[in-house]
Protein backbone atom coordinates (compact mmCIF):
# COMPACT_ATOMS: atom_id res chain seq x y z
CA UNK A 1 0.00 0.00 0.00
CA UNK A 2 1.64 3.80 -1.41
CA UNK A 3 0.88 6.41 -0.67
CA UNK A 4 -0.05 7.80 -4.34
CA UNK A 5 -1.04 11.82 -4.44
CA UNK A 6 -1.82 13.74 -7.13
CA UNK A 7 -1.25 17.52 -7.31
CA UNK A 8 -4.99 18.16 -6.38
CA UNK A 9 -5.18 16.00 -3.50
CA UNK A 10 -2.00 18.17 -2.26
CA UNK A 11 -3.61 21.20 -2.59
CA UNK A 12 -6.58 19.50 -0.99
CA UNK A 13 -4.26 18.83 2.07
CA UNK A 14 -2.42 22.20 1.98
CA UNK A 15 -6.19 23.93 2.00
CA UNK A 16 -6.84 21.77 5.23
CA UNK A 17 -3.84 22.70 7.04
CA UNK A 18 -4.84 26.40 6.08
CA UNK A 19 -8.13 25.60 7.56
CA UNK A 20 -6.50 24.75 10.58
CA UNK A 21 -4.18 27.33 10.73
CA UNK A 22 -7.07 29.61 10.74
CA UNK A 23 -9.26 28.14 13.32
CA UNK A 24 -6.59 27.93 15.62
CA UNK A 25 -5.59 32.04 14.79
CA UNK A 26 -9.04 32.89 15.28
CA UNK A 27 -8.87 30.53 18.86
CA UNK A 28 -5.48 32.62 19.91
CA UNK A 29 -6.89 35.82 18.87
CA UNK A 30 -10.14 35.16 21.04
CA UNK A 31 -7.47 34.34 24.31
CA UNK A 32 -5.37 37.43 23.64
CA UNK A 33 -8.19 39.91 23.44
CA UNK A 34 -9.91 38.05 26.52
CA UNK A 35 -6.61 38.27 28.51
CA UNK A 36 -6.25 34.62 29.17
CA UNK A 37 -3.20 34.57 27.63
CA UNK A 38 -0.49 37.13 26.97
CA UNK A 39 0.68 37.80 23.10
CA UNK A 40 3.97 35.88 21.92
CA UNK A 41 5.15 35.09 18.82
CA UNK A 42 6.43 31.44 19.95
CA UNK A 43 3.38 30.85 21.33
CA UNK A 44 1.36 31.67 18.17
CA UNK A 45 3.70 29.49 16.26
CA UNK A 46 3.10 26.53 19.33
CA UNK A 47 -0.93 27.26 18.34
CA UNK A 48 -0.52 27.15 14.48
CA UNK A 49 1.91 23.91 14.47
CA UNK A 50 -0.44 21.79 16.74
CA UNK A 51 -3.84 22.99 14.82
CA UNK A 52 -2.22 22.02 11.45
CA UNK A 53 -1.52 18.70 13.05
CA UNK A 54 -5.37 17.77 14.36
CA UNK A 55 -6.31 19.73 11.04
CA UNK A 56 -4.82 16.54 9.18
CA UNK A 57 -5.58 14.12 11.35
CA UNK A 58 -9.13 15.16 11.49
CA UNK A 59 -8.56 15.38 7.40
CA UNK A 60 -7.12 11.31 7.26
CA UNK A 61 -10.17 10.65 9.74
CA UNK A 62 -12.65 12.18 7.03
CA UNK A 63 -11.19 10.70 4.45
CA UNK A 64 -11.38 6.92 5.39
CA UNK A 65 -15.34 8.28 6.07
CA UNK A 66 -15.27 9.44 3.00
CA UNK A 67 -16.44 12.47 3.42
CA UNK A 68 -16.86 15.12 1.09
CA UNK A 69 -14.61 18.20 0.47
CA UNK A 70 -16.88 20.78 2.16
CA UNK A 71 -17.63 18.47 5.06
CA UNK A 72 -13.66 17.78 5.14
CA UNK A 73 -12.59 21.88 5.19
CA UNK A 74 -15.31 23.00 7.62
CA UNK A 75 -14.35 19.82 9.77
CA UNK A 76 -10.59 20.66 9.67
CA UNK A 77 -11.46 23.98 10.50
CA UNK A 78 -13.32 23.64 13.71
CA UNK A 79 -10.58 21.09 14.78
CA UNK A 80 -8.14 23.44 14.21
CA UNK A 81 -9.66 25.66 16.64
CA UNK A 82 -10.38 23.26 19.09
CA UNK A 83 -7.22 21.57 18.84
CA UNK A 84 -5.16 24.64 20.82
CA UNK A 85 -1.86 23.61 22.80
CA UNK A 86 -2.16 23.47 26.87
CA UNK A 87 -1.83 26.48 28.37
CA UNK A 88 2.15 27.31 29.51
Amino acid sequence: MGLDFDIKEIFNYGWFIFMGIWGSTVSYLEKTSSGELKHTVSRLFIEWTTSAFVAIVTAYGCKFFEFGFAATAGLTGIAGHMGDAPFS
